[in-house]
């Protein structure tokens, strides 16, 4: 009897031997990238988080052209030029951003706009035909710190050309452009690049310390888009 509960001891104790020495062999899982594994290096630099904060959607709002002006530390600029029946609707701003957006149609722009979100959602309607209610074109302003060089936008046109988009002159901007088609124009003396979309006119220039940007609805001709630009006049003293 003896013997047997020694030999239940042993049995026993030579278990606990055998758990112990597994669990020391067995490495616990973890979510650590390996170190030879692609990326491996990205990961030390960058790691994940254990949780990712939330973050609420940026506030926007809405104002008068005397308030955007001081966002803007500059009288807004308006087209002198407008397509028949357009005006501007609404001004958008951002808190502590020295920037503002134009919104113009022939009909009345609707809808809310509280946060960042909501105003891309509006001004993505310009590429919807069908939708109603939103901009037919909007104007981008921001006072920018530091000027591009000159040979920015032959740069931008050069290289969509070799991503497969089509160039054309200047002067054949008119009517509706086919899709992905690009030019570089003239607007006030300084060259602006225009790309083109499946519904809407992109056009892009610098001057005077100011970025402009206008989106533009394809119902709309292409030389419209050119005669708003070149109508926004800038003059040594600022804006005309």
């Amino acid at each position: 009897m003896v013997k047997l509960e020694k030999g239940k001891r042993l049995l026993i104790l030579a278990l606990v031997l055998m758990l112990s020495l597994l669990s020391s062999c067995i490495k616990p899982i973890t979510t650590s990238t390996p170190e030879t594994t692609p990326g491996a290096k990205a990961a030390k630099e960058f790691p994940t988080p254990k949780s990712t904060p939330i973050v609420a959607p940026l506030p926007v709002k809405e104002v008068s052209l005397e308030e955007a002006a001081e966002f803007l530390e500059a009288t807004v600029p308006l087209p002198k030029y407008l397509p028949p029946g357009y005006k501007l609707w609404r001004i958008f701003v951002r808190e502590r951003r020295p920037y503002v957006y134009l919104l113009f149609s022939d009909e009345k722009i609707v809808g809310k706009v509280r946060v960042l979100p909501e105003l891309y959602s509006l001004l993505d309607k310009v590429r919807q035909p069908e939708v109603s209610g939103g901009p037919k074109f909007w104007l981008f302003i921001e006072k920018v710190r530091k000027m591009p060089p000159p040979d920015l936008v032959e740069k931008l046109a050069k290289q969509a050309e070799g991503w497969g988009a089509t160039r054309v002159d200047k002067s054949e901007v008119k009517g509706r452009l086919p899709a992905n088609t690009v030019s570089v124009v003239d607007i006030n003396q300084v060259k602006g690049y225009l790309s083109v979309g499946e519904t809407s006119y992109d056009l892009g220039w610098f001057q005077s310390g100011f970025h402009f940007s206008i989106r533009m609805s394809k119902k709309l001709p292409a030389e419209e888009l050119i005669k708003i630009a070149a109508s926004i006049k800038i003059n040594q003293g600022g804006f005309s």
